[in-house]
């Protein structure tokens, strides 16, 4: 699929320049690949958008949980590591607050189901899948899991449990639309 000589010398005498004949070439290359056999543009606008408010959502939350945890601990100047009470002037504690353990567990759950989120988003973006299936799964992700650090913070259920299935269901199904779309455009 390579361009033909005379579209490179056209280029160059075109543009001036060397780097201007690349960048020529390399945007028509670009613009066939994506526009033949009825393939779509790769990463669409929206969809990019959808992903990055929705991981921008996740990072606020990781954002409040440490510093919840930061702010509790240095207020009741209760540590469970030496060097901490050292460092702040506090007591070394056994167990911590219920408050900061609630929050140690947000994380811990976060951390074993956000890593396939993110995998997922951003083959879904990178796929050029559909866009407005984008603004329902990633704010439902983000939402969900929102709802489900709140809840575990207060000590809610079931609604807690109802914020975690609504957030693993929209995973899969991010999950089977991206193998959908894969296997469409693999077959294409």
């Amino acid at each position: 699929m390579g361009m033909p000589r005379r579209s490179l010398r056209s280029a160059r005498v075109k543009r001036g320049s060397a780097d201007d004949a690349r960048l020529a070439v390399f945007a028509r290359f670009v613009q066939a690949v994506c526009h033949s056999r009825g393939h779509r543009p790769i990463m669409h606008a929206l969809t990019m958008a959808a992903y990055v408010a929705a991981t921008s959502v996740l990072l606020a939350k990781l954002v409040v949980m440490v510093s919840l945890q930061g702010a509790m601990r240095i207020r009741t100047k209760r540590f469970q590591y030496a060097e901490d009470a050292a460092h702040w002037n506090g007591d070394l504690v056994g167990e911590e607050s219920d408050l900061i353990v609630r929050a140690q567990r947000v994380l811990r759950n976060d951390s074993e189901g956000q890593p396939y989120f993110f995998v997922f988003g951003a083959a879904y973006v990178a796929l050029g899948a559909t866009p407005w299936a984008a603004w329902l799964y990633f704010p439902a992700y983000a939402l969900s899991r929102v709802l489900h650090a709140w809840c575990m913070l207060r000590a809610r259920q079931p609604l807690r449990n109802r914020a975690f299935g609504a957030g693993l269901v929209t995973l899969v199904a991010l999950a089977a639309h991206c193998v959908l779309t894969a296997c469409s455009l693999a077959w294409a």
